[in-house]
């Protein structure tokens, strides 16, 4: 029983990676997007290479009907972004911890 509600929770996992890079002013790009074990493929990459993860069901259904190369819909501009500052701040606090500072955006 309980490898069924394993199989169905990957199953029904969704991952998206986005690529953003503040110099070149574009808006975010989807690099992967995946669902069952493609999704959790992602998101075991992302934690070894201490990559952010964000959980957003709803932002990943929207981008998940999009292809990989594609940039962000306009639509989902103001949440990405929210996400996109979160993750700046909190390793401007990790690097400051250390004693380093993080150049502005």
């Amino acid at each position: 029983m309980n490898n069924i509600k394993k199989d169905n929770k990957l199953t029904d996992l969704v991952a998206i990676a986005l690529q953003y890079r503040s110099e070149n002013r574009s808006p975010p790009k989807i690099v992967a997007s995946g669902k069952g074990s493609v999704a959790q493929t992602i998101l075991d990459i992302a934690k070894r290479e201490g990559i952010a993860i964000e959980k957003n069901e709803e932002l990943a259904s929207i981008l998940a009907l999009l292809e990989v190369g594609d940039v962000i819909p306009i639509e989902t501009f103001a949440v990405v972004a929210e996400i996109i500052s979160y993750i700046y701040k909190k390793a401007n606090r990790s690097i400051l911890e250390r004693g380093h500072s993080l150049d502005p955006l």
